[in-house]
């Protein structure tokens, strides 16, 4: 499906597509592959990493790690090089730089984490919240 401009990749590399020329979804990719993203800022810094899928604005933004889900308005937004997550909500582990194989599901869920293999669901592990290892 085409949303707006289409601008062409290196010989031999995807097509990306985008709303905004200066802030589309996937905008910084090189070399990556097989990502999705739908959203304004999603998936923008991402330059090699693959799999991903960005849903929402800013979902994914800062992240240039491979097989993340993030679904929600800045779900996943801080993370760098934290790969096998998956944020389902508004600022769903929000916090995660570089975190491996967390999942959280709801608003704000585990917001403050930058740990691994952490599971939680609903509003738990926001502002002051002691997570257990």
């Amino acid at each position: 499906m085409h949303l707006g401009a289409r601008k062409k990749s290196q010989p031999g590399r995807q097509l990306r597509y985008f709303l905004d020329e200066k802030r589309g979804a996937l905008f910084n990719n090189t070399t990556a592959s097989n990502n999705t993203a739908t959203g304004y800022q999603a998936l923008t810094s991402n330059k090699t990493g693959t799999s991903n899928t960005a849903t929402g604005t800013q979902a994914l933004q800062k992240s240039s790690a491979s097989n993340n889900t993030a679904d929600g308005y800045q779900a996943l937004n801080s993370d760098t090089t934290g790969s096998n997550n998956v944020a389902l909500g508004s600022s769903a582990l929000f916090s995660n730089t570089a975190g491996l194989s967390n999942t959280a599901i709801g608003v704000s869920a585990l917001f403050f984490t930058t740990g691994f293999e952490r599971h939680r669901s609903g509003l738990e592990c926001r502002r002051g919240c002691v997570q257990r290892k």
